[in-house]
């Protein structure tokens, strides 16, 4: 009886560390994936990409637009 007192208090003390953990986890925020993260920065680096891209076409067709103009 006493080994089995001895495994229920160290599971008990097992749980009590996960649930102390669990709350930390909590009081942070939610855990998101890695994989989650990394798709979410790679589309914020293609969004970026793409805004500067037709930014940069914005210019040209405005200067060919220019040059048409003044000939």
């Amino acid at each position: 009886m006493l080994i089995c007192e001895l495994l229920i208090r160290v599971i008990m003390v097992g749980d009590l560390h996960q649930s102390e953990e669990m709350a930390e986890v909590a009081k942070v925020g939610h855990a998101v994936p890695e994989s989650v993260l990394k798709k979410q920065k790679r589309n914020e680096d293609w969004a970026l990409a793409k805004k500067q891209e037709v930014e940069v076409l914005k210019k040209k067709n405005a200067a060919n637009r220019k040059l048409i103009t003044c000939c």
